[in-house]
């Protein structure tokens, strides 16, 4: 992804999500791990 991000809290919310998609698919894989 190289846009230009217009203002920092687009890219901070950029950021936030990423961090909640990867947070999300973490706790998936654990759950199916420890069944």
């Amino acid at each position: 992804m190289n846009r230009i991000y217009e203002t920092p809290t687009e890219t901070i919310s950029l950021i936030n999500n990423t961090k909640t998609v990867q947070f999300s698919v973490s706790g998936n894989h654990n759950r199916e791990m420890e069944q």
